[in-house]
């Protein structure tokens, strides 16, 4: 009985976590295909229509880029209603919070930090997607985004 009980709780934790956040930044590794790209659905619709069907995802799919400096980005459109949001990888934290893993910013505008996204885990979400055969994707939950700016834009 205390074992079942404990279960629903983290269950609803976990529920109550996605349910809270912004976005999700995730990403699809492809089964034909040797790349990894990143994308965001809104919590408030998490579902197979978003990360399958594309209906309220950031536009685009995206690939990891390396920066000059070493350090690597993800250009996401339509996130929250903004054009574009550049998402910067931190594995060592920000602002001295190591949970912290990736900061989105603005592109050219005044270098503020306007997303802040946290590990979820990387689970797989559900059944592969199939972007027209033989492209075959199994997508991930890698991160939940808070913002400044969703709902506000």
């Amino acid at each position: 009985m205390h074992t079942t009980f404990t279960r629903n709780i983290l269950i609803a934790a976990a529920f109550a976590r996605s349910a809270t956040a912004d976005f999700h930044l995730m990403y699809s590794d492809g089964k034909n295909v040797d790349a990894r790209y990143y994308f965001s659905c809104p919590s408030n619709y998490y579902s197979d229509k978003c990360w399958c069907g594309g209906d309220r995802r950031s536009d685009g799919l995206a690939l990891l880029e390396t920066a000059s400096d070493g350090e690597y980005k993800v250009t996401l459109d339509k996130v929250c209603g903004v054009a574009a949001m550049d998402f910067w990888w931190r594995p060592n934290g920000a602002n001295g919070d190591d949970r912290i893993e990736w900061e989105a910013y603005i592109p050219n505008a005044d270098g503020h930090v306007v997303a802040t996204c946290y590990s979820n885990g990387g689970g797989v979400v559900g059944p592969d997607c199939f972007f027209g055969l033989p492209n075959q994707f199994t997508v991930h939950d890698g991160w939940v985004c808070y913002s400044e700016i969703c709902g506000h834009a």
